[in-house]
Order: structure tokens, then sequence, then C-alpha cells
């Protein structure tokens, strides 16, 4: 593993709780803080603002920095760290949110969304949550909800793609999780830890081709942002991991061969 602290900025429905489960075996609990999971009983909001206000050496403690982290959080770090994140396709991420909120009876949304029966289209469109408007673009800006619903903007999309290129030491994309996720245990030293199981998928599957045609445009239009971000993204990934999927071609082959033939058994 890598000699420095490592900070996982979890974006929602990105295959995060997956990628956390799989490194948390390679730090003792003392050395792990986990926003919205730890001793402290802190929220994910109140984990950010507890952890960022925390003396530099008290932050120094902790080797892995995980959950749903706020880029401010990452910004505070006061030593050399190591930041990834995973993005992932804006209509399949709020898709997949809808179905996942509608299974959990702990997220703040469940009892609206199923009480009053509310249906994608609505989902999208009645400003609900600021997750629902851009949210990675936020995100990773680092404005997160500071600025209002339906008011992201060209600044806010560029802010993100700086902080993408300049300011995260490495990230992923969803929809190639398993190749993104060796290169990132290459990166850290860590491919002892590639054997993982999914957490937190939704267990409903709704195939993005299966959305209405307005159901599609009321995502489309809360995330026009982030689809630019996505696209960008993309092209950063494959641009930048060129070189090392090219030198890593047979074991990573060989491990995407593997991992496939597990997914159809499974």
């Amino acid at each position: 593993m890598k000699p420095v602290p490592i900070i996982h900025m979890h974006i929602p429905k990105t295959a995060g709780s997956t990628t956390t489960t799989m490194l948390l075996q390679s730090f003792r609990d003392e050395e792990v803080f986990l926003c919205g999971n730890n001793k402290f009983n802190l929220n994910h909001y109140q984990s950010n603002i507890y952890f960022t206000s925390l003396p530099d050496e008290e932050k120094a403690r902790y080797k892995f920095i995980a959950g749903h982290v706020e880029f401010a959080l990452i910004q505070s770090y006061p030593a050399p760290h190591f930041s990834f994140t995973f993005l992932r396709n804006p209509i399949s991420r709020i898709n997949s949110m809808y179905f996942y909120i509608k299974q959990n009876p702990r997220h703040h949304l469940h009892a609206l969304l199923v009480n009053d029966n509310i249906s994608m289209e609505a989902f999208c469109r009645l400003k609900l949550w600021h997750e629902l408007d851009n949210g990675m673009c936020r995100r990773l800006s680092g404005l997160a909800d500071a600025v209002p619903y339906g008011q992201c903007d060209s600044g806010v999309l560029e802010q993100a793609k700086y902080n993408l290129t300049n300011n995260i030491s490495f990230f992923g994309l969803q929809e190639r999780f398993n190749e993104s996720i060796f290169l990132l245990l290459y990166t850290l030293d860590d491919l002892a830890s590639l054997e993982y199981h999914r957490k937190n998928t939704t267990k409903v599957k709704k195939n993005d081709r299966s959305l209405t045609g307005s159901e599609h445009e009321a995502l489309a239009e809360s995330n026009q942002y982030d689809l630019q971000l996505y696209e960008y993204a993309r092209e950063l990934y494959a641009a930048r991991n060129k070189p090392l999927t090219t030198l890593l071609a047979k074991p990573l082959n060989s491990y995407l061969l593997a991992m496939k033939k597990k997914e159809q058994a499974s």
C-alpha cells in the first residue's frame, strides 16, 4: 500500500461501497475514518464538518478516509495524500439511485417516494435533493449544495473538470469498474485486495433503454452539466490510463476475464 493517507471521495451510486470494503482490509480500525459510519455517530454532513475542523496532527492519525467525502475535506488535509473517486453515467446513476432509495427505508426520501408513489420523472422534476441536480459536478467543484437547485452553470462544470484533472490523484469509471479497480490497486501497490463482492447494489434493475422518453428527458435536463463532465472524464480516463493498460495488458486481461466469468456465474 502507498505510504500516504488515502482519501476515497465516494459519489453516491458509483460502486463506492464495494471499493471501500475492498480497501478496508488493509488498515487497522484506528486508522480509518468513515464519513457517516464512525464511532462518533456523525452523519455524512456532520462527519465532513468534524474532520475538516480537526487539528492537522489529528487528521494525520487517519490513513484511510472514505464515505461521502466532500471536496473541502480533501482540501483541508495537511499532508501529502492520495485521493480518488469513481464517476458514472449520470442517467444510469440517477436511475439506480431512484430504485435504491425506494428499497432503503433509512434514506431520507424513502417514505416520500413510497407513500406518495413518486414516479421517476417526478423524482427528477420536484427538486427533492441537490444530488439529483448535477450532483457529480457539485461534489467535484467543491460547491456541493451552495448553488441553489437548478442554478448550476458552466462555471461549476469547469471547476469540476479542473479539480478532477488536477486535484484528484486517480478516478475510475463505473462502466469500466473492473479495469478501474485493477488500475487503482496497482497504483496503490495493493493488488492483494482485488477479490471483492458487490455492496449496496440495487436489487431492482431497470436498463436505461427501458426509460420512457419523458423520464430520460427529465434525467438529462437535471444533469446536463454532469453529462458533459462524464464525457470529459471518459476521454481523460482513456488518455491518462492508456500507457498503464498497455504495460499491464496481460495481467489486466486475465483479471477482466476471471471477473467476467465470476459475474456470469453469480
